[in-house]
């Protein structure tokens, strides 16, 4: 596993599968794929972060004016992440994410656009639970 704060690239589904192999606790139950939860900025900031180096992730990020499109783990799971800085106190927000859920172009298109407003919307405090 990376030291925290690393940037690694991914450059095929096979990285992504291999990633997804390294995190069996990514359908834990404590937190759903299908909720997002509001965190702190180190929460986000000290995972490592993976980007996705190739099609469709390319072109998924730039039709949603992104530079990249990435996800990145706590150690244990492996998140959708969004630092909101719009004019107020950051809002930050993650999203456990399976590899079902990341081959999902529309899913992920839905999520990510309006600036991740998607991913915000109804999040919730992420409470006691680790992520």
């Amino acid at each position: 596993m990376p030291n925290k704060h690393s940037l690694i690239i991914l450059k095929s589904i096979d990285d992504v599968k291999k990633l997804y192999r390294e995190h069996p606790d990514v359908r834990d139950d404590s937190l759903s794929c299908l909720q997002s939860y509001i965190v702190g900025p180190n929460d986000i900031i000290d995972m490592t972060s993976y980007q996705f180096e190739f099609e469709p992730y390319i072109s998924l990020a730039h039709s949603l004016g992104m530079d990249h499109f990435g996800i990145d783990s706590s150690g244990k799971r492996l998140y959708l992440t969004h630092i909101n800085l719009g004019g107020h106190t950051a809002l930050c927000t993650v999203r456990p994410v399976t590899f079902e859920q990341v081959q999902d172009m529309e899913y992920l298109q839905h999520l990510l656009s309006n600036y991740c407003g998607n991913l915000e919307w109804k999040a919730i405090k992420l409470g006691e639970v680790q992520l």
